[in-house]
């Protein structure tokens, strides 16, 4: 089975026909559609007191659990780590010390905490990756292993820090699933209109015809939500001032 990442289907349609392979197959980017953290929660029963005792607490300052934390509440939000010989370890998350929720997984309960205190743990870095740095910041582990296989590099610590590192196909792919996890704003929607506009640039024929520029197509991917088939094509050189033009009107859209 051969792989590639290539700039469109028409690049990878004429290499497949010159190399005598099967037709390709596009491989699909990955998307959580999950419920969000918020959700969750939202969706759990109360918890209930119970008489598992105090381990440690999560410093919020220091980024992990420690008996003598030096802030242990952040915006209302406190976690403990709490341990009894009988069970395995339960980590209890609180607003104003009332118990919100507890999860036998570590990573879970920090990644709730944050985002019940409106905080994001990760550090995106450059276009398309993520830095996580502290005790149990990762992402889930089920989509951690699908970012593992789809995106460009395998995830992994980050030379000279106590951190890791997560690389994503495109930029859209990481600001979607942090969005779905609450870290994020999603990316910004365009209109029905917009749609039918840009559609009509792509599919505009006559006069001379080229590939859309990189950078433009990439800027159509991410915050157009374009596919990378979809602009991957050929293109009238008459609607690329009118591409430029949207591309500039989704980037002022993102900053404001």
């Amino acid at each position: 089975m051969h792989e590639s990442a290539v700039p469109d289907i028409m690049t990878a349609k004429l290499v497949a026909s010159e190399l005598e392979l099967g037709q390709p197959v596009v491989a699909r980017p990955v998307a959580y559609e999950g419920p969000t953290i918020h959700e969750l929660v939202a969706a759990r029963p109360a918890m209930e007191k119970d008489n598992w005792p105090l381990l440690r607490n999560w410093d919020w300052s220091g980024r992990h659990f420690r008996e003598a934390a030096r802030l242990t509440e952040l915006n209302h939000i406190s976690l403990r780590w709490c341990r009894r010989e009988d069970g395995p370890d339960r980590y209890k998350v609180y607003r104003d010390a009332e118990p919100l929720l507890w999860t036998r997984s570590r990573v879970w309960a920090v990644l709730c905490a944050y985002a019940l205190a409106g905080l994001s743990p990760f550090e995106e870095e450059g276009t398309d990756g993520v830095i996580c740095s502290g005790d149990s910041i990762h992402l889930p582990l089920p989509l951690a292993r699908v970012i593992a296989l789809s995106g460009p590099e395998l995830p992994g610590p980050v030379e000279g820090r106590l951190s890791y590192r997560y690389v994503f196909r495109t930029h859209r792919i990481r600001q979607n699933i942090l969005a779905a996890l609450g870290f994020a704003p999603p990316p910004p929607a365009i209109r029905h209109a917009e749609v039918q506009q840009l559609n009509e640039l792509l599919h505009r024929r006559g006069g001379l015809q080229q590939f859309v520029p990189e950078a433009l197509r990439r800027q159509l991917v991410d915050l157009g939500g374009c596919s990378e088939t979809q602009v991957g094509g050929l293109v009238s050189q008459s609607a690329l001032p009118g591409l430029y033009a949207f591309a500039r009107a989704l980037v002022e859209r993102k900053r404001n």
